[in-house]
């Protein structure tokens, strides 16, 4: 949605798109330094908990601000954009590898990972619709950071339940 955002305030095609290019390759920055960090035995937890913190502040500044009304604004917006997809990406980073971790013994890695796939396709398919529906409603994209914000609450709450140090730990 981040080119058409842009576009729906006036923002040029051509910068919408490459603000777009610039927040979708900060992910993949994103996932390999997540990759990089857990191989060096920082904690998940903390990982997947920040990420989901930082999520909820940068999608709640990039909506709720009216960045049009400020000098830079959009240069702001674009920070904002890619702060959130990079640390966003320590999350599907780290519940892989947990994923690989705390399935049982016998070849059952990869059932398990092919479930975490179906629930991220779940998401991908259900959070546009969310976005969009909200969007509609409210008539402009500004109190789509609610869906974001309510999204990281439930994830740190759940991450906070369910990612014991021990598990990891006993991997190592």
């Amino acid at each position: 949605f981040l080119a058409t955002i842009f576009s729906a305030v006036g923002v040029d095609k051509l910068v919408a798109g490459a603000a777009t290019a610039i927040v979708a390759g900060s992910n993949g920055a994103g996932s390999v330094l997540t990759g990089i960090l857990l191989r060096r035995g920082a904690p998940m937890r903390p990982l997947v908990v920040g990420a989901l913190a930082t999520m909820a502040v940068t999608t709640t500044l990039f909506f709720a601000v009216d960045w049009q009304a400020i000098t830079g604004g959009l240069i702001w917006q674009i920070v904002l954009a890619t702060l959130f997809s990079f640390c966003g990406a320590a999350i599907p980073a780290s519940i892989t590898r947990l994923a690989v971790d705390v399935a049982p013994a016998g070849g059952s890695a990869a059932a398990v990972l092919g479930l975490m796939q179906h629930v991220y396709n779940a998401a991908n398919f259900v959070g546009p619709i969310l976005f969009a529906a909200v969007a509609v409603a409210v008539g402009s994209w500004q109190s789509s950071w609610l869906i974001t914000v309510a999204a990281s609450l439930l994830g740190a709450l759940i991450a906070a339940l369910t990612i014991r140090g021990s598990v990891i730990d006993s991997v190592r």
